[in-house]
């Protein structure tokens, strides 16, 4: 049960010793939207119910170390992890993390918001297949953004920062014990490369990966990418990491998502987590 909420953590933290309400913060709505919490269940014939505080709220945890603070020994009660928006549609209030921060969210502040979209995996859009991807990521240059990305004086206009993000085609790198040209994920997940200090990387081209030639790329659904750079906590994006290494914090993504999705068409590359590519080879020709 992979579980982590550091981010939103140091928020309620911080907002502890300010005093300030976090629903006014921007930041931690979008925390929260694209989390899923630690609930107490128990069996209600061949379902599973939420267990309620004192019968009125829902505790939720954002790790197991955080649940077992409450409940453990508690035969009758198992944790299990949901997603934010179907914990609000059993319309009671909130606490998190009661044995720690003990924050109260009311349930009336949260009614009539519309629910956080969440990337299908199963579209209706089938998209490139595995030649047309290796294709792509052989032809992508990406020209108008690397120019952007090398220019001191426009890399903070975030605005049009992820204009050029959205109309890009980019890659990011595969850990992969294999001697195959074409690795086929469909079954299973890529193994993708973070670094050290928690950025996901990715490259605007094959020319910007400056591995060896037993590295792997896979053609990037950027917005799939940078939901799961969100829902899994990483600290941001890693931007030609070998070269121009540009940082795109997680503040920025949060502050900057919404809007991206909302304008970028994803449906060509709906397969594309499912294969990656060997560097090798894209570069042979």
């Amino acid at each position: 049960m992979r579980v982590s909420h550091r981010h939103l953590r140091k928020l309620i933290e911080s907002s502890s010793d300010e005093g300030i309400d976090l629903l006014y913060n921007p930041l931690f709505c979008m925390e929260l939207a694209y989390s899923s919490f630690i609930v107490p269940t128990f069996p209600v014939g061949e379902r599973r119910a939420i267990y309620l505080l004192d019968k009125k709220a829902i505790p939720l945890f954002t790790d197991l170390n955080e649940y077992k603070k409450s409940f453990e020994g508690n035969a009758g009660l198992t944790p299990a992890s949901y997603d934010f928006d179907y914990i609000l549609s059993a319309n009671a209030d909130l606490v998190i993390n009661p044995s720690s921060e003990n924050m109260f969210l009311d349930i009336d502040y949260f009614r009539g918001k519309a629910e956080t979209p969440y990337f299908e995996y199963d579209s209706p859009f089938v998209g490139y297949n595995c030649a047309e991807l290796e294709l792509v990521a052989r032809k992508i240059k990406n020209d108008s953004l690397n120019e952007f990305i090398t220019d001191p004086s426009a890399i903070y206009d975030y605005e049009e920062f992820f204009t050029l993000l959205r109309k890009s085609i980019l890659l990011t790198a595969i850990s992969l014990d294999s001697t195959e040209d074409i690795v086929d994920f469909t079954d299973s997940m890529a193994p993708i490369v973070i670094g050290d200090d928690g950025f996901v990387e990715i490259f605007t081209n094959i020319g910007q990966v400056k591995r060896g030639p037993d590295t792997y790329v896979q053609v990037v659904n950027l917005a799939q990418f940078l939901e799961m750079v969100i829902r899994f906590d990483f600290e941001g994006v890693a931007l030609n990491p070998d070269t121009d290494d540009i940082r795109i914090g997680r503040e920025m993504i949060l502050l900057n998502f919404e809007e991206f999705r909302r304008n970028y068409d994803p449906s060509k590359y709906m397969q594309a987590h499912n294969y990656a590519f060997r560097l090798d080879g894209l570069k042979s020709e």
